[in-house]
């Protein structure tokens, strides 16, 4: 009979033959046990105890993953889950996540994270969608946000990585330094800092000659 290191060693080559179809990128795992079938098209594999995933430049870590779909397109991930993307510069958390692999889409839920090295901004809430292909990630129920003085909170945000922008609705609150702005709807624009508030404006602001914009409607 085969060790179980002799298994693993094969599992992991199967899944690396079988998985560019789904996303052109090699995959590749660990974990305490497994279980689960690895024929083609019809694979589902369960990894318990210090699981990770590893699909091009994306690493997830989990108390417990399930990969399964044409190619091992799709993987859902429960417990102390981490995910990084080092070409994207990022590093997420959460009780759980679902991860799409053709399409690059990541969702989040229970205690979300996502910090942007790259933008230098950490964003929190109950749940975060990540879609890759769009560089956007949208946060819901109680986000919040930090980036050097920004601090900002809402029930929803949609953050443009690219753009570099945040879009906040939903009781929206952002404080930055001494400021403090509240609106039905603010934007804020990262590299530049400026803030814009539309509908039912209020706040308390230090006059330093900064770039704030509002519309009372």
């Amino acid at each position: 009979m085969r060790s179980i290191k002799a298994v693993a060693v094969a599992a992991i080559m199967a899944l690396a033959a079988l998985s560019s179809g789904a996303s052109g990128d090699d995959i590749s795992f660990a974990a305490d046990s497994m279980s689960g079938s690895m024929r083609r098209g019809e694979g589902r594999v369960t990894l318990i105890g210090r699981a990770w995933v590893r699909a091009g430049a994306v690493t997830v870590r989990a108390d417990r993953i399930e990969l399964w779909g044409d190619d091992y397109r799709y993987l859902e991930c429960r417990g102390a889950v981490t995910a990084t993307d080092e070409g994207r510069g990022l590093a997420l958390a959460a009780d759980a996540l679902y991860y799409d692999r053709r399409i690059k889409l990541m969702r989040l839920t229970g205690g979300a994270s996502m910090e942007d090295a790259t933008n230098e901004t950490v964003v929190k809430a109950e749940f975060i969608e990540y879609d890759d292909l769009k560089d956007l990630a949208l946060a819901q129920i109680g986000a919040r946000i930090l980036k050097g003085e920004i601090a900002a909170r809402a029930e929803f945000v949609r953050f443009d990585r690219a753009a570099e922008t945040l879009e906040l609705s939903g009781q929206p609150y952002v404080r930055r330094g001494g400021d403090e702005y509240r609106a039905r709807r603010i934007s804020v624009d990262l590299g530049t800092e400026a803030i814009r508030l539309e509908g039912a404006v209020s706040g308390s602001v230090v006059d330093r000659g900064d770039s704030t914009e509002g519309s009372g409607r």
